[in-house]
């Protein structure tokens, strides 16, 4: 269960709120938001540092926050998107099962935004519950999904309008596996390959119908709604459900962020 602080919602400073959301995030034993009870509290924290920093005209722009994003690495520390989880969800319960972090890295090169979301699994023994890792004692191993990020609203109007945050795209251009024998190790790359996979003499894959394509795009797009040194919370496009995934992350320093 998340554990909410006494401070009453709406009644701070954009810090006020922003500590209550960390302090509350930060007993957690798993990024997943599972019962309708920890979503609905989540929300209402987030709600409150959005309308915060709204208010305060703090919302993250584009490029003047640009260096916020892409210094350093990003952990993902809370999110109400689970489909697909449940290995994951049952090693942050079951820690005998592996290790697991989730990050995201953003960088501009030559003028290009790219992003790069990183899923790392760890074996910290030898116990046979995370003999399928298949990796060594202390072995850890990554898959990277390479994207390019394009800004499609630089979030400019958003301190008039909660309506136009900064808004981002992201498509999927290459994947690397890499790993290591044992920890301290230098991590080597196994595999990396382009997406979609080229190979000579091959023709490329047909693209895809209009109404896929764009439903694809649309499923890479979120919004940056709020940003500082140290936190970042984006908002995914609405599901077939009618919800948009909330995802939080924490700038991965090392400074008592947990492993998972």
């Amino acid at each position: 269960m998340l554990v909410l602080a006494l401070t009453p919602l709406g009644l701070g400073t954009a810090a006020s709120s922003r500590a209550l959301l960390t302090r509350c995030i930060s007993g957690k034993r798993r990024p997943y938001v599972t019962t309708a009870e920890e979503r609905a509290e989540l929300l209402a924290m987030v709600d409150d540092v959005e309308a915060q920093a709204r208010a305060e005209g703090r919302c993250p722009q584009w490029p003047r926050d640009a260096d916020a994003l892409c210094q350093g690495s990003w952990r993902l520390v809370a999110t109400t998107r689970t489909a697909g989880s449940e290995l994951l969800q049952q090693m942050a319960e079951q820690p005998a099962l592996g290790t697991f972090r989730i990050r995201q890295n953003w960088k501009q090169r030559d003028g290009e935004l790219r992003c790069d979301n990183v899923i790392t699994v760890g074996r910290p023994n030898n116990g046979l519950l995370s003999a399928w890792t298949l990796l060594p004692a202390g072995g850890e191993s990554s898959l990277t999904l390479q994207h390019t990020a394009t800004v499609l609203d630089d979030g400019t109007a958003a301190d008039f309008s909660a309506d136009e945050p900064l808004r981002i795209s992201i498509a999927l251009d290459a994947v690397v596996l890499d790993g290591n024998r044992r920890a301290g190790d230098a991590v080597k790359t196994i595999v990396a390959l382009p997406v979609p996979p080229r190979f000579p003499g091959v023709p490329p894959p047909p693209a895809l119908p209009e109404g896929l394509a764009q439903a694809v795009a649309d499923a890479g797009t979120f919004t940056v709604t709020y940003l500082d040194d140290g936190l970042r919370i984006a908002r995914g496009a609405t599901d077939r459900d009618g919800q948009r995934p909330l995802r939080i992350f924490a700038r991965d320093d090392g400074r008592g962020l947990p492993t998972w």
